[in-house]
């Protein structure tokens, strides 16, 4: 396996075990009921603030227009999919996907040059909404 190999496998790991834990300890914890109207707005904020920084920095030339699509792409991905995430798993599960992607967006904000800490945070912030719409899924088929 070549070095890009083994970074891009290392990033996706970590992406993967990142996932796990965003989606199945909000299961785990015994929280209150959230409804699912009051929870997607409210885990859309933190992404929304940080694109909202984003686009402040590119206006003074300090943050590049790839990053920029990137967390656009998935805050739109999270309006498609944490809806039905919220109903089936419950709405803390879409507050904590919220916060994991604000943070793994500011991690590939960060990141720089560094393929496998971009790596890592495009895996961050891509995998645990799909991890959780397939959870969500499976408790639908039954």
């Amino acid at each position: 396996m070549t070095g890009t190999g083994r970074i891009a496998l290392t990033a996706w790991t970590a992406g993967t075990l990142w996932a796990l834990a965003v989606v199945f300890l909000p299961l785990a914890a015994d929280l209150p009921y959230l409804p699912a109207p009051v929870a997607v707005p409210g885990a859309l904020l933190a992404p929304g603030l940080v694109l909202a920084a984003q686009l402040i920095a590119q206006g003074l030339g300090r943050a590049p227009a790839g990053r920029i699509a990137e967390t656009g792409a998935m805050i739109v991905l999270g309006l498609a999919l944490w809806p039905f995430v919220a109903l089936s798993l419950g709405g803390w599960t879409v507050i904590l996907l919220g916060l994991a992607l604000a943070l793994a967006r500011l991690l590939a904000w960060g990141a720089g040059s560094h393929a496998g800490l971009r790596g890592a945070a495009f895996a961050a912030s891509l995998i645990p909404s799909l991890l959780a719409t397939v959870r969500a899924g499976w408790l639908w088929l039954g």
